[in-house]
């Protein structure tokens, strides 16, 4: 709610002469008083001669020529025939107390207590990209910067499509070093329904941290197209993990159309209720964000994003997406680069590269940081074996000596 200035010692002065309820402009003896310490526009409750009660009008006070008040009427109460010598003075009003304590409560709700609640996707700054830096052509279900999921289906033919880190030019994005680029060659064909390729983006805990029945999410990013009018799409879904019934719930869905520069969009999606459903138990349920490069209109495009006509992945071009912040409530909060450490620490939870050099036989190796589930261990280079996996180490065999990188790898 609008939250408008008080005035020491509450001053008032009269109407000089008599308003009818449908006037816009009304006439006091002595207006500087009124300015004396505040700035247009501020509140203004309007009494008897005598004094003020429930039949009081508070009005808005927008703008003053000399004595004459521009006001909006009814801010509360009815708006009143008053007669000259009626009161008018800057109260504190409910109107004032309930902005407070509303403006307060949404503070308090949704202010960004912690890293989780400022951001809660990880590597929205895009800092890590532990696999690798580009890719061509992957294959549906890769990640390359970490945490976020290439995944696409159904698109008979797909176009040449490289994805790659790059580095922003100084000034562009302070406080963001790296964006996300996807370059397609044309624009691709044959979508059929329910066709889609994406980006998607877990957020471990989502579920049962931040969804419900009038509840929302706020999820904004940077992006920018040279492909004209480049739509993208913004989804939200629950996923209630291993066991979980039903295994997705809800879905909330909306679109923005780029354009040539680095832009903020914002998109809010209402969350799918809780009730009812049954949480996994393996502790792995999610909110998935969905970030929807092209899809078939008949299926996705109208039924999920509310928009009509397939989005195609437009020509040969580039789109550019940086700094992604997904926060609960309806309000949109600033973005705030993660300290780098900590950042590292979250990603290595689902996936870390350890450089390492082994022994003739068999010896314990701890992860850096402890993982989300016993992950899948492979290596690069060398002949070691692995055995006795945890979800804080894992026992290396090898018979010598020799440098190897071992890779952990948890599937999220």
């Amino acid at each position: 709610m609008v939250m408008y200035p008080g005035q020491h010692g509450s001053p008032q002065t009269t109407l000089s002469s008599g308003c009818q309820a449908g006037d816009t402009t009304i006439v006091v003896a002595n207006a500087s008083i009124l300015l004396t310490s505040g700035s247009l526009p501020f509140l203004m409750t309007i009494g008897t001669s005598t004094g003020f009660d429930s039949s009081s009008e508070v009005v808005l006070a927008t703008n003053i020529a000399t004595n004459t008040l521009t006001v909006t009427r009814g801010i509360q109460g009815t708006p009143y025939v008053w007669a000259a010598g009626s009161l008018c003075a800057i109260l504190f009003t409910e109107y004032q107390n309930r902005a407070f304590s509303t403006n307060l409560g949404i503070a308090l709700d949704e202010a960004p207590h912690t890293e989780y609640t400022a951001n809660m996707m990880i590597n929205g700054n895009l800092e890590m990209w532990q696999r690798g830096t580009s890719v061509s052509n992957p294959a549906s279900v890769t990640l390359l910067a970490d945490k976020f999921v290439i995944t696409y289906s159904g698109i008979g033919s797909l176009p040449t499509l490289v994805h790659s880190r790059q580095t922003c030019a100084p000034g562009d994005l302070d406080g963001t070093f790296y964006f996300y680029r996807i370059a397609p060659d044309g624009a691709g064909s044959t979508f059929n329904a329910w066709s889609f390729y994406t980006l998607q983006h877990s957020i471990r805990g989502g579920t049962r941290d931040f969804a419900g029945a009038g509840k929302y999410v706020t999820v904004s990013f940077f992006a920018r197209s040279n492909i004209a009018n480049k739509r993208i799409g913004i989804g939200l879904q629950s996923r209630y993990g291993t066991g979980g019934s039903p295994s997705a719930n809800g879905w909330a869905g909306s679109c923005v159309t780029l354009t040539s520069t680095w832009t903020r969009y914002t998109v809010t999606l209402p969350t799918p209720t809780n009730v009812g459903v049954t949480y996994g138990t393996n502790n792995n349920d999610y909110m998935i964000l969905y970030i929807f490069i092209a899809w078939d209109g008949a299926t996705w495009g109208e039924y999920n994003l509310g928009v009509s006509g397939t989005e195609t992945f437009g020509a040969s071009g580039t789109i550019d997406f940086a700094r992604f912040i997904a926060n609960p409530g309806m309000n949109e909060y600033t973005f705030m680069p993660k300290r780098y450490d900590a950042e590292l620490k979250s990603c290595e939870k689902s996936y870390q590269v350890m450089s390492i050099t082994t022994i003739n036989g068999t010896f314990w190796l701890p992860f850096r940081t402890q993982m989300y589930s016993i992950p899948t261990a492979t290596r690069s280079g060398g002949s070691a074996t692995f055995a006795n996996a945890t979800t804080d180490g894992i026992s290396v065999v090898d018979t010598s000596a020799e440098s190897i990188s071992v890779l952990l790898e948890t599937g999220d």
